[in-house]
């Protein structure tokens, strides 16, 4: 049997004596799905910001299976761990799009950050050259466009 991907338990966050999410626990292996549901207000992205450790959650572990260091604490990561998780094995379509954009950064370099995090897991079995035809080469080249002004 596979290994396991994520492990939540006990997760729990409130805001005062209000309820954002109770005492979640769920297990999700390879090859699963799961969709969080709910009405508005009934606390989806308050679950999905604690997991994505957008938000600390008072109470709970989450721990995720990665592709190098195997089960790892969530909380304990560091923002590029977060980072480079949610570019590459984590989906998350927020209700607001500038919510998934870092926005001190520019539209190319949020782009370019997503292909160039892919390509360090394709890239990651086989040695990585910086050429203008490698995928790192072309996502750099991409994302300097825009720092530079140049459109060509």
């Amino acid at each position: 049997m596979s290994e396991l991907l994520l492990d939540v338990r006990g997760l729990s966050k409130y805001y005062g004596n209000r309820i954002g999410c109770a005492e979640v626990n769920f297990d999700l292996w390879p090859g699963e799905v799961m969709g969080i549901v709910g009405e508005s207000g009934s606390g989806k992205s308050t679950l999905l910001n604690c997991l994505a450790g957008q938000a600390e959650a008072d109470v709970g572990e989450v721990f995720f299976n990665t592709r190098s260091e195997g089960m790892k604490d969530t909380f304990r990561m560091t923002e590029p761990e977060r980072r480079m998780l949610s570019r590459t094995d984590w989906a998350f379509v927020h209700q607001n799009a500038r919510d998934g954009l870092r926005m001190n950064v520019s539209a190319g370099g949020n782009v370019g950050e997503r292909l160039m995090a892919a390509a360090a897991i394709a890239d990651s079995k086989k040695s990585c050259h910086w050429t203008s035809t490698s995928f790192y080469g072309r996502a750099y080249w991409w994302i300097g466009r825009f720092s530079s002004g140049s459109t060509s």
